[in-house]
């Protein structure tokens, strides 16, 4: 899950659909709207994870059998690629006092031979561009007591 800059955005990873959602978004009581494809990936590319946007309202997603965090544009396609020394990134935040720092985690698991022995790493990237603080929210789900 991650928001837009401005809040009035929200994606969702639907990892094994291979897609990420962007809902609209309504601050004020939490509701989702409007869901829309945002991003489709292919089986060659990997599963899309974890989320975050920068401060240029871009997402950014964890690739899981891909090896790599991207940067994705508006429309959806790929912008940025950032490769990582094993299979399995799982989520990424920026952090930092300037917040170009790209905190990546990924898996493990007994796989080291298959995914490299830095698997269940952590990685810290330098970007190119800040990301933003994360947003701390709420949801309400359709049929749930807002209460």
């Amino acid at each position: 899950m991650a928001f837009t800059p401005d809040r009035k955005g929200f994606y969702y990873t639907d990892s094994f659909a291979r897609e990420i959602y962007l809902f609209d978004y309504n601050a004020e009581d939490g509701s989702l709207s409007n869901q829309r494809d945002f991003a489709r990936f292919n089986e060659s590319d990997g599963l899309p994870d974890g989320a975050t946007p920068d401060a240029e309202g871009r997402l950014w997603s964890a690739i899981w059998d891909g090896s790599c965090v991207v940067r994705l544009l508006p429309d959806g396609g790929i912008d940025e690629r950032i490769l990582l020394p094993t299979r399995k990134a799982s989520s990424l935040t920026f952090g930092g006092n300037d917040h170009t720092d790209i905190y990546i985690t990924t898996a493990a698991g007994n796989t080291r031979e298959a995914d490299g022995d830095l698997a269940g790493s952590l990685f810290r990237v330098r970007a190119t561009r800040p990301g933003v603080p994360e947003f701390f929210s709420r949801i309400l789900l359709p049929n749930s007591n807002p209460g």
